[in-house]
């Protein structure tokens, strides 16, 4: 007797080039007769399917079976695109394996009762080489007449990458994502009867995950920049709370926050104020008895030291390589590893030295220490304003009246000043105003225009198909939100942001599907144009998303 195969697995959710799934028998044996199977063997079968889909959890050393060094070899694009092509074997195909390419699972034609694969990669979810024991010949020959679909989906530990697997896909790029950040791939089987109606209890699920250390990483996020007024208090930007209380934040490698544990742990350090030229606020006479008294500028460091976390790093050169791989990072960006004077700055061992530490203001900083610079504006009457550069036009649009009014440089309305609904004016300057949050774009030298009244449209001096130009303003959102990218049957593309903070650039090589969904934490703002990121140094345009 020939051997009969289960084959032709089909992508059954949202891909980059979506297509419709085909269903594939799962195994095919040529038969005069119609076999009668009873509900209970077919509860039976399903339920032995299920069982040998055990999936794995693979481990970091060696390099056999179950390692990850193993699975990343079995991870091809042969392997995957194999099970993801749409192929099936027709019910009555006498030779049912040589028309197998994808290697998926194949029945056996002899006297055991047994679904095995050649296919090393889909082993992994089906219980290894030993396949699926059906237990007995009813179940067998139930199994002859059913069809399946297959899917497979990606997601890291940390939640900025969840996707489906689709042909063609960069395996390697999502393989050493896997090993950094930890993860599961998902297989996804549906089963179907013999008309091809999808059975109900027919859905079946087998995991390979892989597992990291939570203490790996550190993923600060801060206010770069206080405000304050003349006769506020001084002394509370020194405590180490205020880094809490000015929006501060530190997540590990899985996302939880561990801003608490790390203030508990004296791991938080502030320094004093000073000016532009170092000197101490006291000593300018800016501050007296603990509060400001001259409107100014003041910096202050805020230091971090990791190691009070229990990061996981075997010795002082790891803090480079983890800085280097994305695993600390400050506002979505990694520190600098060479500027002592830089905003953010990490203090670690990089020319191979025998050091403990660096210095910084004179001053020694173990290794291991995250050093950030804070800007406090002191305000005479309010809490002073924030400019951003922008190159665009604004066009009035107000809803219930003729005009909408003009306002001076502090957000206070000239009452004698107003422009037309629909007219469009030239913008250099947005402006936030932080005494009330409210923003504004400039449209004359003097005179601004509230920007929930107008539309920003980036001029082509600024922006091209390919690179939007200006200062890109990266802001931390208040807890981790989900997009969904619009139009099914479409892709989108990414964008990268530059080191300096000055553009933007489309990246064609990257790019995410229609429906799909994606965990974000920042975004970034350039010339009115708002980006999501998705991934370290991965953004997409707001306007192809929904917020979820």
């Amino acid at each position: 007797m020939k051997k009969s195969s289960l084959m032709g697995a089909s992508v059954v959710a949202a891909a980059l080039l979506a297509a419709a799934p085909v269903v594939a028998p799962v195994a095919s044996l040529a038969t005069p007769a119609t076999q009668e199977v009873k509900a209970d063997t077919t509860s039976d079968t399903i339920d032995r399917i299920q069982k040998g889909a055990t999936g794995t959890t693979l481990i970091k050393e060696g390099s056999g079976v179950g390692t990850i060094s193993d699975f990343k070899d079995k991870f091809t694009n042969d392997n995957v695109a194999n099970l993801l092509q749409g192929h099936y074997v027709n019910p009555t195909d006498p030779e049912p394996i040589d028309a197998n390419p994808a290697g998926a699972l194949v029945l056996d034609s002899g006297d055991t009762n047994h679904l095995t694969t050649t296919n090393q990669f889909l082993q992994y979810f089906f219980n290894g080489t030993q396949g699926i024991d059906l237990m007995n010949s009813a179940n067998k020959t139930y199994a002859k007449s059913l069809y399946y679909t297959l899917s497979f989906n990606y997601s890291n530990a940390i939640g900025t990458n969840s996707h489906t697997i689709n042909n063609g896909e960069n395996l390697n790029q999502l393989m050493n994502d896997l090993k950094t950040n930890g993860g599961k791939i998902t297989m996804t089987m549906q089963l179907y009867d013999a008309t091809k109606k999808a059975l109900s209890n027919g859905a079946i699920t087998s995991t390979v995950s892989y597992n990291v250390n939570n203490n790996r990483a550190a993923y600060v996020s801060y206010n770069d920049s206080l405000n304050a007024k003349v006769n506020d208090s001084a002394d509370v930007f020194a405590l180490s709370n205020s880094f809490v209380n000015g929006g501060g934040k530190i997540l590990n490698y899985n996302g939880q926050d561990i801003t608490q544990a790390a203030y508990n742990a004296g791991a938080i350090n502030i320094a004093q104020l000073h000016d532009a030229n170092g000197h101490a606020s006291g000593e300018t006479g800016s501050v007296v008895n603990g509060n400001f008294v001259k409107t100014g500028i003041f910096y202050q460091r805020i230091k971090i030291d990791l190691t009070k976390l229990g990061l996981g790093l075997p010795d002082s050169v790891s803090w480079a390589d983890a800085v280097k791989n994305g695993l600390i990072t400050v506002n979505g960006q990694k520190p600098s590893l060479t500027n002592a004077d830089a905003n953010v700055f990490m203090s670690a061992r990089v020319d191979g030295g025998n050091g403990v530490s660096s210095t910084v203001d004179a001053e020694p900083v173990p290794y291991g220490t995250l050093v950030l610079k804070r800007t406090i504006n002191v305000g005479s009457t309010n809490f002073g304003t924030k400019d951003e550069k922008v190159d665009g036009i604004v066009t009035v649009h107000t809803s219930d009246v003729t005009t909408a009014p003009l306002y001076d440089e502090d957000g206070n309305v000239i009452v004698d000043r107003s422009v037309i609904n629909k007219s469009k004016w030239k913008t250099n300057l947005k402006r936030t105003v932080y005494a009330n949050g409210k923003v504004f774009y400039r449209v004359s030298t003097h005179e601004y225009i509230s920007a929930d009244q107008v539309t920003f449209e980036a001029t082509d001096t600024s922006s091209s198909a390919d690179v939007v130009k200006g200062d890109v303003v990266v802001t931390p959102l208040p807890s981790r939100k989900v997009i969904k990218v619009n139009n099914a049957g479409t892709i989108t593309d990414l964008w990268n942001k530059s080191d300096d903070n000055k553009s933007m650039t489309r990246n064609p090589d990257r790019h995410v599907p229609g429906e799909s969904s994606w965990q974000t934490d920042q975004t970034a703002t350039v010339n009115g144009i708002t980006y999501y990121r998705v991934s370290t140094n991965e953004w997409i345009n707001a306007k192809f998303v929904t917020l979820q």
